[in-house]
């Protein structure tokens, strides 16, 4: 999945109305770039996207063609071509400039981007000029929209492994996962988490000494995360509900997600001395250490005890989902 946010624009449909970055949210937008409208591939074009729209519609997406004629010639196109589609005009190529593709001189290439509903360029594409643009497009709608309505690869892979290999982590890959849990909700976007990465032998070796026995498999990570959180830095409301452990338990869970995806394990745990973790890493009285966090690549199950390793080749399980959820109304 791409990170590359489609650039903010504000541009004119071919009915006048404004259209910008808002207006595509909650759909799949496939974005072509008509290098010039009065000539006969674009016209072509527009009306193969057109024989596809009830599909694409099917799909939560929406066909958008942007050119650089004016909203008045659009809709003169709309009408002569009996358009359903969406006509864009962008006179100064902004979007195009914005995501790098050529206006001119394509080589018999269509240029098209994919935004998802968030506003992430999935794809751009250059698709040949033949009788298949259409059928081209929809499959890349539809591989899109069928690889986001499964589940997310790296929830499906996460297990809690134990087994590390020793090699060091650079700080850039553990920041990517510290700015993963960062970006976790809170209640009234208080963010309570706080972390602490412990990543120079010296200081693993001294924080090893605060692990229960049951935990000597985290020596071998070359990065530990304690994560503490104050009940002050966050919402206490009705019934004693204190979010701040639940916060800082929702930005752990994107951590983990986060390192899965970059073929990481991440595994906290609940087995050490809190009272003297925290003093050893200076954090404050009135917080609590809510967990202790192993990070480091896949190791060798071998360096593990007989149960751990058991454990670790074993296939994950999980309980029926009729176990753990009840619809209110059937």
């Amino acid at each position: 999945m791409s990170e590359d946010r489609l650039p903010k624009f504000s541009l004119l449909n071919d009915a006048g109305d404004t259209i910008s970055n808002p207006d595509l949210r909650g759909t799949y937008s496939f974005i072509y770039f008509a290098p010039d409208i009065d000539s006969e591939g674009p016209r072509e074009a527009l009306s193969d996207l057109n024989g596809i729209l009830g599909k694409a519609e099917d799909l939560r997406a929406r066909l958008v063609c942007v050119c650089q004629e004016d909203p008045q010639t659009l809709s003169q196109l709309r009408e002569e071509l009996s358009l359903g589609l969406d006509l864009v005009s962008d006179p100064e190529g902004e979007i195009a400039a914005a995501e790098d593709v050529k206006l001119e001189g394509r080589d018999f290439y269509r240029q098209c981007l994919l935004v998802d509903p968030w506003g992430s360029v999935r794809t751009v594409c250059m698709i040949p000029e033949t009788e298949d643009f259409a059928d081209n497009a929809l499959m890349i709608i539809e591989e899109a929209v069928y690889s986001d309505q499964s589940l997310n690869p790296a929830i499906v892979s996460r297990r809690a492994y134990r087994a590390f290999e020793e090699e060091k982590i650079d700080r850039e890959s553990i920041t990517l996962i510290l700015e993963a849990g960062h970006l976790a909700p809170s209640c009234m976007n208080k963010q309570p988490w706080r972390f602490i990465v412990i990543d120079k032998p010296e200081d693993l070796k001294r924080v090893h000494e605060h692990l229960s026995d049951g935990n000597y498999w985290m020596k071998r990570a070359p990065v530990l995360i304690a994560a503490h959180a104050t009940k002050g830095d966050d919402c206490t409301l009705n019934d004693r509900r204190n979010y701040y452990l639940f916060g800082t338990g929702m930005a752990v869970g994107f951590m983990m997600v986060q390192a899965t995806r970059i073929g990481m394990i991440l595994h906290p745990v609940a087995g050490y001395d809190p009272i003297g973790l925290k003093k050893l890493l200076d954090i404050p009285e009135e917080a609590v250490l809510i967990t202790v966090m192993a990070l480091g690549y896949p190791g060798d199950p071998d360096t593990l005890g007989e149960k751990h390793k058991r454990i670790e080749l074993s296939e994950r399980t999980r309980n029926p989902l009729e176990q753990v959820v009840r619809w209110f109304s059937e």
